[in-house]
């Protein structure tokens, strides 16, 4: 069954509601399919980073204010007024043209502009997988939800640098040797790790992990099988994993709680 990543979240009960991606494999293109979704709801939407990104699409966003701008805070009120969705950054940095994140603490005084702040807390030079280093993932503690993102097109591969992000704390973290293949149960000892999938995140906050990129393989109901593994492993901080991936015109989500 497909489900929406809103109502997976249940995004309802919560707001204003502060919702950060981390990990790797398709954060960005993630938190503005999930921006759309609240949008369709009819409600405001900021998203926004507290590492890096490039700036968004016209598709993704169709506006974006920088806090180092005059009366910034003006001008995100009018835009969110105007458009429902703004992103927000810092400023641009003119070396590699990618959008500045914000302060973590600056998080909090943006709930009184938007019902929903969506976060990338952390990067990936866009691999499908990694472990993070001792400064990541940057979640602001208010986050109500956080959500752990693996791309699926890691599987089944060697576990090097072509691959993996912060190589050397995914060996650490999984057992792996390196150019040992990528398979679930690396994934599960990835994702359920307080060093990893686990870090950083809140006591408050919910989890959620989410594998990307099933379209990269003929079913994604194979994936039902790691989803289980991991939902079954006895970590009762985890609310449910998301298999996830773009059909068509669409993004095709199966949960297993």
């Amino acid at each position: 069954m497909n489900y929406a990543l809103s109502e997976i979240l249940q995004v309802q009960k919560y707001r204003p509601c502060v919702i950060t991606f981390v990990g790797a494999g398709g954060k960005t293109s993630l938190m503005f399919d999930l921006a759309h979704e609240i949008l369709s709801l009819n409600y405001r939407v900021i998203t926004t980073t507290t590492t890096k990104m490039f700036p968004p699409s016209e598709t993704q966003a169709k506006v974006l204010q920088l806090s180092s701008e005059p009366d910034w805070e003006k001008g995100l009120e009018q835009k969110i007024r105007e458009y429902l969705h703004v992103c927000l950054g810092r400023k641009i940095d003119l070396l590699n043209g990618k959008l500045l994140g914000i302060a973590s603490e600056e998080i909090r005084l943006l709930e009184k502009y938007s019902d929903y702040i969506l976060v990338e807390g952390d990067g990936s030079a866009g691999l499908p997988v990694k472990a993070p280093e001792k400064w990541e993932p940057v979640i602001p503690w208010p986050s109500n939800i956080v959500i752990y993102v693996v791309g699926l097109d890691c599987l089944g591969k060697p576990a090097a640098s072509k691959t993996v992000h912060r190589i050397q704390k995914f060996l650490e973290v999984t057992g792996l040797l390196e150019n040992e293949i990528i398979d679930f149960s690396t994934l599960k000892k990835l994702v359920t790790s307080k060093y990893a999938g686990l870090k950083n995140i809140p006591e408050s906050s919910e989890i959620y992990i989410a594998f990307t990129k099933s379209d990269t393989f003929s079913d994604a109901e194979i994936f039902r099988k790691l989803a289980s593994m991991i939902m079954s492993g006895g970590n009762n901080r985890i609310r449910a994993v998301v298999v996830t991936g773009k059909y068509g015109p669409g993004r095709i989500n199966l949960v297993v709680r």
